[in-house]
């Protein structure tokens, strides 16, 4: 995540939803600056994000 914000336009994050059907296609968004604003203690190892809010922003891949 850190390194997501300090070169955000090198990286994407990409939040894939896995159907139960297993013949059904996986589907894929992508975020672009998914860590604008989020913050971490110097030793914090995990930040919890809502997929739901994440997927609002998510597009295609650029």
């Amino acid at each position: 995540m850190r390194r997501a914000q300090n070169d955000p336009q090198r990286w994407r994050l990409a939040v894939v939803s896995v159907p139960d059907d297993p013949d059904a296609d996986p589907g894929v968004a992508y975020l672009v600056q998914p860590f604008v604003g989020v913050t971490m203690h110097s030793a914090q190892t995990s930040v919890p994000l809502k997929v739901a809010t994440l997927l609002a922003d998510a597009g295609p891949p650029c």
